[in-house]
This record gives C-alpha cells, structure tokens and sequence, in this order.
C-alpha cells in the first residue's frame, strides 16, 4: 500500500478533527521497526479491501492447523 500512501491517495482527517491522528501517524512512521503495529495493519487491510473488493488474504496454512486439546491418546 506504500505507493497509494506516497502518491498521496489516502487522506487522514485534521488532527484537530481528530486528535487519534497524531498517533497513527507516528505509528505509521515507526513502521516495521516500531514497538506496535496493530493500526498499521489494520490500514493496510482496509486500503486493500477498498481498492480491491473481493480480495481475501488468508493466513498462512500453519496458523489453520491446531492441536485439539481434546484428543483422547
């Protein structure tokens, strides 16, 4: 989603608006590299969602698979 961002395609509201701005932004601007991420990635989410409808980004195999805790052995 960084090219739609730097192309400026997304717009935040005034932070005078909305003061929760400030954060995210900062956020965005520590990105990967920060201590959270949570928002950044519900951005990117959303971004992709919005541009590309029907678009599903499915979680890696391995995070499907669960042991059953109660599977008698």
């Amino acid at each position: 989603m960084s090219p739609q961002i730097e192309s400026g395609n997304v717009y935040l509201p005034d932070p005078a608006v909305a003061p929760w701005v400030t954060g995210f932004i900062e956020e965005c601007a520590q990105f990967p590299n920060g201590a959270h991420d949570d928002q950044v990635d519900a951005m990117s989410q959303a971004l992709i969602r919005l541009l590309h409808p029907g678009y599903v980004e499915l979680p890696p195999l391995g995070s499907l698979v669960r042991e059953n805790p109660f599977r008698v052995q």
